[in-house]
């Protein structure tokens, strides 16, 4: 089964936050042991990493991630649109693909 799509639209410099929370057959997941990745590149075939997610996981027992990326980071993208896509490995070493699609990245007008 394909992982759903979901694009994310962001300015260079912004902070990027967004939640999860994952449930199955409408429960609640417990994600205690889980572990979660994403990258974002400029094509699906591009061996170059142009972004690599980080994740406030401080709330995994109540079925929910959160996905970040900080300001530094989103500083570095190239006004384009990318992909990106998101993986969790379960402690059974499950590996499930998430969410993915595209990023459309925006110059940023206010600058220092």
């Amino acid at each position: 089964m394909s992982a759903p799509k979901y694009d994310i639209q962001l300015a260079q410099g912004e902070t990027f936050y967004t939640a999860l929370t994952l449930d199955e057959g409408g429960a609640v997941m417990d994600l205690t042991g889980y572990v979660f990745e994403g990258q974002i590149r400029a094509t699906p075939e591009d061996p170059t990493v142009l972004a690599s997610f980080g994740f406030d996981e401080s709330r995994l027992a109540s079925g929910m991630v959160a996905i970040t990326l900080p300001a530094s980071v989103t500083s570095a993208l190239p006004v384009r649109a990318c992909v990106y896509d998101l993986f969790m490995t379960s402690p059974a070493g499950i590996r499930t693909q998430l969410l993915r699609g595209n990023v459309l990245v925006s110059m940023r007008i206010t600058r220092d």
